[in-house]
């Protein structure tokens, strides 16, 4: 079905001092209704315009009155409150001008207006209550449950068992942990809510709205369904290092992340080789500083060996992140314990292996294998240089994150694109943090940049209100303007398919010519500038309505 959008202009006759006639019927021959008030400066002004915009399904008013900033503003949030944009509300004072310019000011707002929000219908469509969930990370998960709470039907898939990849990283003396499995058992309860793993997604095709996967299960068989959105949350995981500082990364370097297996297996500190270490370096690498996760992940992992251990605990870093929910607090915390934090430059840092390790005498207490060694280094704050050692019975670094394999490979089967990171995360300031460059599709939790869990949580609500905001209750409008392909222009060379950052696009092949899906388009308008042919144009900006608008401009009638 289809909703027809007006334009309205309120006039004020200030008294009687202003002759509206003519004005009057300039606008209403462009198809643009009046209603007409003695006094719209007034406090009666004000709620007689609220009282005739509630309801009226506006896209832009003119209001003709006096007014200064004030009152203008406030006319102006009183037309935001109907839906109708603060730059489609026009505010336009008549009683000054004379009656040939009056006119003509009338008409050139109403022609701008015209131009600014080239829509006149917003078509309405039936969509599935359905949505996707893909990868059951602890904020896909969380997405999840809200989902099926706001009156959805969920499905999660992964290829993995459900919140497996969640689990693996998160020690089980952390909150997060029991969170996870929290979240976990409140899935699998839910009647609106069906799981899909291990599976495998082979195929997802259609727009928002419509998409339609299907999926390969463990046993052989296969299955399909439709959903109006896709949430996905694949998760992150860990770079596999095999040396670090010309050192192979074995029993002597340790991943981080390794730490924390064991301390999600209940191993306690077995990457320790069942030895107490007199000093232990963790080290937060440049590669492992682009988000504030392997810091924290550092940061957790050293105050844990402090009070387990009571040995010799350093942290090596160059640029401390603190900026996520608690951080701050941690990093104090990790000093309080006795924890000493260095800022190093890596170019001055190297890693030996000890040829004559220095043992202790003491039953269980090891050797110190290895040395840091830093170059050049100002530690003391007097201005010195010279070198600086730093024996250690173990040395854990920080892991490099990076994109799940889940994820770069939903990320081909979607074309979406990703951020220079790698990530999901479009790299687009006119985008919400959870979209991708897909309409219908949205990005939680460290699928888009490596994320705190707190960060995740508030991903998954974003991604609720953003599903809701898109399904309504099983009504997608779509209210903007849409590229239009001239099929009789179209050539067929792709080229719009090509240059499309929406994937909105397809090939028409009853028609033999390029389609633009109404639905996905987001009207940037690449594809009509990268046209050879010139057959595609973006609604309301088509060559006709700009001939219009300049004919008005010069008073042609």
């Amino acid at each position: 079905m289809k909703a027809q959008q007006q334009r309205a202009a309120i006039l004020c006759s200030c008294c009687g001092q202003v002759d509206l006639t003519e004005v009057e019927e300039a606008l209403q021959s462009r198809d643009i209704f009046c209603w007409r008030h003695d006094g719209l400066c007034t406090e009666d002004g004000t709620e007689f315009i609220a009282g005739r915009m509630a309801g009226a399904n506006l896209e832009g008013v003119l209001i003709c009155a006096c007014a200064d900033e004030d009152k203008a503003r406030l006319w102006r949030r009183t037309a935001a409150a109907e839906d109708v944009q603060p730059i489609m509300t026009s505010v336009i004072g008549l009683r000054d001008l004379p009656p040939d310019v009056r006119r003509r000011e009338v008409l050139m707002a109403a022609a701008y207006q015209k131009n600014m929000l080239p829509v006149s219908v917003r078509e309405a469509v039936s969509v599935p209550q359905k949505v996707l969930v893909l990868g059951s990370s602890a904020a896909g998960l969380r997405a999840v449950i809200d989902l099926a709470e706001a009156g959805y039907d969920v499905t999660v898939a992964d290829e993995e068992e459900l919140a497996r990849r969640a689990l693996s990283h998160l020690p089980p003396d952390l909150s997060g942990h029991n969170d996870v499995c929290a979240l976990r058992d409140r899935v699998a309860e839910s009647d609106r809510v069906c799981v899909r793993a291990p599976v495998q997604v082979t195929g997802i095709e259609g727009q928002v709205g419509g998409f339609a996967a299907t999926f390969a299960h463990a046993d052989g068989h296969s299955s399909a369904d439709r959903f109006g959105a896709i949430v996905l949350a694949p998760g992150c995981e860990p770079v596999q290092r095999g040396e670090f500082l010309g050192v192979d990364v074995g029993a002597e370097v340790v991943p981080v992340s390794q730490f924390d297996d064991a301390m999600a297996r209940e191993e306690g500190l077995s990457v320790l080789a069942g030895v107490r270490p007199h000093q232990v370096a963790f080290v937060v690498p440049s590669d492992a500083t682009d988000t504030e996760v392997p810091f924290m992940s550092a940061v957790r992992a050293a105050r844990r060996t402090r009070r387990v251990l009571n040995a010799d605990v350093y942290l090596l870093c160059n640029d401390a992140k603190v900026t996520a929910s608690g951080m701050e607090r941690a990093y104090r915390d990790l000093r309080d314990d006795g924890v000493t934090v260095i800022r190093f430059d890596e170019e001055t840092l190297s890693l030996e292996e000890a040829d004559v390790p220095h043992t202790y005498t003491d039953p269980g207490e090891m050797a110190h294998p290895l040395t840091l060694r830093f170059a050049g280094e100002d530690l003391d704050g007097a201005g010195g240089a010279g070198s600086w050692e730093l024996p250690c019975d173990r040395v854990f670094v920080a892991d490099q994150l990076r994109l799940s394999r889940m994820g770069e490979r939903l990320a081909d089967l979607l074309e979406l694109r990703r951020g220079a990171d790698g990530f999901l995360g479009d790299d687009n300031i006119f985008q919400l943090p959870v979209d991708t460059n897909r309409r219908g599709i949205f990005v939680v939790g460290s699928a888009g940049r490596p994320k705190t869990a707190e960060a995740g949580r508030v991903d998954a609500a974003n991604a609720v209100l953003s599903v809701q905001d898109l399904l309504g209750g099983g009504v997608m409008t779509v209210d903007h303007a849409a590229a239009i392909v001239q099929g009789e222009k179209c050539a067929l060379c792709l080229t719009c398919i090509r240059s499309c950052p929406h994937t909105a696009i397809s090939v028409d092949e009853d028609e033999g010519a390029a389609v633009v899906h109404r639905e996905a388009c987001q009207g940037c308008g690449i594809c009509a500038g990268e046209c050879p042919a010139d057959a595609i144009q973006l609604e309301g900006y088509s060559d006709d309505s700009f001939a219009a608008a300049l004919d008005v401009l010069r008073g042609v009638q």
